[in-house]
């Protein structure tokens, strides 16, 4: 007997089986269909259905005789452990003493359907912890829903229940706990099921903010079970001050590309990345580096570089912590042949990098369109301007999205900060720059020139950590934004905001983080239909030639690197462009009247002199 099943598909009869899904029709020719839903389970004899399965996948496939029906699973019980089909039956009958149970048996219908669900996910997770604890394996995880494809499971931060990776987000749109969470806190986050008990080994916030976000790729697995990259992870993300994930996790990855290279190279496929940083093996860990930086990209060969030094003093410290001299020792000898060999693999590309530098991103060629500049503003102001005047308008989380985008592109331009700074900016700081706290109210009354009077009421100023968190830079808001601004913060429970998010321009669908800067700036620019590249970076570089071309006093320029959140050298070395103009127009003219013999100090006329030389095409070259 071959159970099969029997539906119609476009008119057609097909029949297929239950133990493979191979769909015949007619002559049993082999029909794929995607899909059982309305499909009907018979149990009838089909000696052709028999022989195409056979004939595809062997006998021992199409040797399931029982007919393919949704059995309801067993789930553990809390209290007892014990696996039952009708838990909240037996729940109500075994345990309705226990406080949780007792205080929800008199609720409302949808109350206990609430109440008994949690508690059948935290049953669900109980068990889950047991079984990862007892042999670090998920295939036999406990969850949700049944499902034919293998996929990873992942945890729900609020609810704890355990669904499908790829299909938690919809269960996170009607996530009771989500919604009765509001003005309650919060902290944590979705997690892989394969990081259930590391959260309790590891820092928690490091394992939910960092290790959780890893694809499950082959990279992505070494990064979360190495020791030495997770040592390396933790270290840099408890030192940052701003908590950067997403650089936290490219170092990661950098880190376990090179231990995927190495045990290439050895052959070796339980190479560690302890075993990696060992001195004997620098000339494989060089080879890898190489490999990874075939095309000549000379800035990832240097990060690189940076990294495995980093790495190595990260290790030496945890060594050193954990009284394992031997391996601490060993970490300073690799660090000593790291410093020695430093010249032969990696100046080459700090210099390329250098000179990159020096000749293409400082070209005045590299500065934006000033038109496209323009542009962008126009359509920026106006895009805002519309939005707030149409009073008919459905506030949802797209428009939120393109509102925050807009304003975020409007203050990253307008002041000149590096992309992620604006965006970052925090409730309490735009309250603070809303109320003009900053603002000394006793030297703003002494102020007699009426253009600084008019300016001062003109801007709004917040002040937050810029590159690093020793120094405040400041961020002028127009009060053209303001509004926007305010719209944008009062509509933030109806748009799905998190409410502890704490930024200003806050990630929607109940994140806790803020949005990226360059993501807002790209978006804006490309609406605008901008025909050059303008980024952050290259308005800064902008900014700071422009700046210089202008006659001012020293005092002046000062407050101007203050903004710009950097110092006088930097700014001339790094952000501004080489003023080729002036370098003609002043010291050209030095230079000629000194190979003239006419410069100032050996002759009274000699200005005048080469002056009407140069006017009369002369050639002094």
């Amino acid at each position: 007997m071959c159970v099969v099943y029997y539906t119609l598909i476009e008119e057609n009869s097909f029949v297929g089986c239950a133990g493979c899904c191979v769909y015949t029709l007619g002559t049993f020719g082999e029909v794929k269909v995607d899909g059982q839903e309305g499909v009907q389970s018979l149990a009838v004899d089909s000696s052709g259905l028999r022989a195409a399965c056979e004939a595809r996948h062997g006998k021992e496939v199409c040797s399931n005789d029982s007919p393919l029906k949704y059995k309801r699973p067993k789930r553990a019980c809390l209290f007892c452990g014990i696996f039952q089909v009708h838990l909240k039956r037996h729940i109500i009958r075994k345990h309705a003493d226990e406080t949780s149970v007792a205080g929800s048996i008199s609720q409302s219908i949808p109350t206990q359907r609430q109440a008994f669900a949690r508690l059948r996910k935290e049953g669900i997770y109980k068990k889950n912890r047991e079984l990862i604890m007892r042999d670090h394996k998920c295939s036999s995880l406990h969850h949700e829903k049944r499902s034919r494809k293998d996929m990873p499971l992942s945890m729900c931060g609020n609810c704890k229940g355990f669904f499908k990776s790829a299909h938690l987000w919809r269960h996170k749109k009607n996530c009771y706990d989500q919604v009765v969470s509001v003005g309650s806190v919060v902290e944590s986050s979705d997690l892989p099921a394969n990081l259930l008990t590391k959260a309790d080994d590891e820092d928690p916030e490091f394992v939910s903010d960092v290790l959780s976000h890893f694809r499950q790729d082959e990279c992505g697995k070494l990064c979360v079970q190495d020791r030495m990259i997770t040592e390396v992870g933790k270290r840099h993300y408890i030192k940052s001050s701003k908590k950067n994930r997403q650089a936290v996790l490219a170092d990661m990855r950098r880190l376990g590309r090179i231990l995927l290279e190495c045990r290439k190279l050895e052959n070796n496929d339980n190479l560690t990345g302890e075993q990696m940083l060992e001195r004997r093996r620098f000339c494989t860990l060089e080879k890898a580096i190489n490999r990874i930086c075939c095309n000549g990209n000379d800035a990832l060969k240097v990060q690189l570089g940076y990294l495995i030094r980093s790495a190595a003093t990260v290790m030496k410290g945890v060594y050193c912590i954990e009284e394992e001299d031997e391996k601490a020792t060993a970490m300073d000898q690799f660090l000593c042949v790291l410093k020695v060999q430093w010249s032969f693999v990696f100046c080459t590309a700090v210099a390329a990098v250098e000179y990159k530098r020096q000749e293409h991103t400082r070209k005045p060629s590299a500065l934006p369109n000033e038109e496209d500049v323009q542009k962008v503003r126009e359509y920026t102001l106006s895009a805002i301007s519309n939005m707030l005047a149409d009073s008919y308008m459905l506030w949802t989380g797209h428009e939120f999205g393109r509102l925050r985008d807009l304003i975020v592109c409007r203050l990253t331009l307008f002041n000149a900060r590096r992309g992620g700074e604006p965006a970052r900016m925090l409730l309490t700081q735009f309250q603070a720059a809303q109320n003009d706290e900053w603002i000394d109210k006793q030297l703003a009354v002494k102020i007699t020139d009426p253009l600084q009077s008019a300016l001062l009421g003109k801007f709004h100023v917040a002040y937050m950590s810029g590159k690093g968190a020793r120094y405040m830079v400041p961020i002028l808001v127009p009060n053209d934004l303001m509004a926007a601004i305010n719209k944008l913060v009062s509509i933030r429970a109806e748009v799905g905001v998190h409410p502890n998010n704490r930024f200003v321009f806050a990630s929607t669908q109940g994140s806790l983080n803020h949005v990226n800067g360059w993501h807002s700036v790209q978006a804006v620019c490309t609406s605008a239909d901008a025909s050059s590249s303008i980024t952050a970076t290259k308005m800064r570089h902008r900014c700071s030639t422009m700046y210089a071309l202008q006659e001012l006093p020293e005092n002046e320029r000062s407050a101007f690197y203050r903004h710009m959140g950097h110092g006088k050298e930097v700014n001339q070395l790094v952000y501004q462009c080489p003023l080729a103009i002036e370098e003609v127009v002043k010291v050209g003219r030095f230079l000629t009247e000194l190979d003239a013999g006419t410069s100032a100090h050996m002759s009274a006329t000699g200005t005048s002199a080469v002056s009407s030389n140069v006017l009369a095409g002369e050639n002094y070259t």
